[in-house]
């Protein structure tokens, strides 16, 4: 239900096209994808085999990526979009997949712009890295898993004393208000600035685990803009992401969803199904 804006650069090719139209099918702001005659839009492709009577499996992925920086004024183009759109929206997501580092859209200078400016409008700014977290100081919240976390401090992130000391650490090192780490099968642990929790795993199947910790980000976010908590972010985002990897492939998970996997929408009669579901409902039991 959140109206949502996205941004970036992306190359003046197929992917692009594909990537804006798949976006405005979903109701996506895509005025702020900025495209370029000199890059590629970021392609990460799995291929993956099976059959009727064996499992899909990933046999290896390809991924179309950028080795040029972006240009200066592209990167000005799309500040003085963020600048102009700022003032309507609730939260930011920083989402960096810059595995080369240092040459996409999320470089220092560019954080530290967006974290003045949500600082300046009181806006919550979340962020999440694989290589460069240093570079996302004074952000409301950042979201990592336990081997970012481990790269980024330079040392082990396993047992219940490290991880602990993780979270304090990253929390004072970058000057954030909270920090998540997801951990996998054991769920995910918070940090507010004052207590530490950690909340279990809601998986019962795991099929594909492509997109989890995206869920979680996006479900983070969601509740923060409705003045929900840290905990009840992380709650939901358990839930969000046991959803998406019992599923196969990248999957958007939807708000009737979570309130079935919550039990609101629990009928008297687990027998009855609405005509709606019967489809999926034949399918998955087909495949079974």
């Amino acid at each position: 239900g959140a109206q949502c804006y996205s941004m970036g650069i992306i190359g003046e090719d197929i992917n692009g096209t594909i990537l804006k139209e798949e976006l405005k099918k979903r109701g996506v702001n895509t005025e702020g994808l900025i495209s370029s005659p000199n890059r590629k839009t970021a392609t990460y492709t799995r291929v993956v085999c099976g059959g009727k009577k064996r499992p899909t499996q990933h046999i290896a992925r390809y991924d179309i990526e950028n080795r040029e920086v972006i240009d200066s004024i592209m990167k000005e183009q799309l500040k003085e979009y963020i600048r102009r759109i700022l003032p309507q929206v609730d939260a930011i997501i920083v989402a960096d997949y810059d595995d080369l580092g240092g040459i996409g859209l999320i470089t220092k200078d560019f954080t530290e712009e967006l974290a003045i400016l949500a600082r300046t409008h009181q806006k919550i700014i979340i962020g999440n890295s694989r290589k460069q977290v240093q570079n996302f100081k004074d952000f409301t919240l950042i979201i990592q898993n336990d081997t970012e976390a481990e790269r980024f401090l330079n040392k082990e992130v396993k047992n219940e004393k490290q991880i602990i000391n993780a979270v304090k650490e990253i929390k004072d090192r970058l000057n954030l208000q909270k920090v998540m780490l997801t951990l996998g099968k054991d769920g995910i642990l918070t940090y507010n600035g004052e207590e530490i929790s950690q909340f279990p795993s809601k998986a019962t199947q795991v099929v594909d685990v492509c997109g989890a910790g995206d869920t979680v980000t996006c479900l983070t976010a969601l509740t923060l803009c409705c003045n929900g908590s840290l905990e009840e972010a992380a709650t939901l985002g358990n839930y969000g992401a046991s959803i998406t990897v019992a599923k196969e492939g990248t999957v958007a998970v939807e708000r009737g969803d979570i309130l079935d996997i919550l039990g609101h929408t629990a009928k008297k009669n687990p027998k009855l199904i609405e005509r709606k579901n019967l489809k999926e409902s034949v399918q998955k039991l087909r495949e079974k």
